[in-house]
């Protein structure tokens, strides 16, 4: 099996300012995901399996039903990263979310979730 192990993230905004862009990903809601994988079909028919890493921190709050299958229909194998605002109040909850919606990995950003020694213990 060839494997390239990378997140692909879906933002459908072409600017050159990169900060524009991180935005777009940051607030993809599920039709942003679905034209985020529709922008990018051709490439992700090129491939056998992704991991698709979500960075909207509440994406998991509604169903993404609609994006899981239409990156199934694509891939033969797919799995789903989201960022955990580490901070949520209904942190666990939502973690049941992602999990229950085949989130399968979770990660943290220092530089975009601004984490400091402070936030460790959380």
């Amino acid at each position: 099996m060839n494997v390239f192990d990378f997140n692909i993230h879906l933002p459908y905004e072409v600017n050159p300012d990169v900060n524009s862009v991180i935005d777009n990903d940051l607030n993809l809601d599920i039709e942003g995901l679905n034209k985020g994988l529709e922008l990018n079909e051709s490439l992700l028919g090129e491939l056998e399996g992704a991991n698709f890493l979500l960075f909207n921190t509440d994406v998991f709050s509604n169903s993404i039903e609609r994006f899981s299958t239409a990156a199934d229909k694509e891939l033969n194998k797919v799995s789903l990263t989201a960022l955990i605002d580490f901070r949520r109040i209904d942190l666990h909850e939502y973690l049941e979310q992602v999990n229950s919606q085949g989130g399968r990995a979770i990660m943290f950003n220092s530089y975009l979730q601004e984490i400091s020694d402070s936030d460790f213990p959380k």
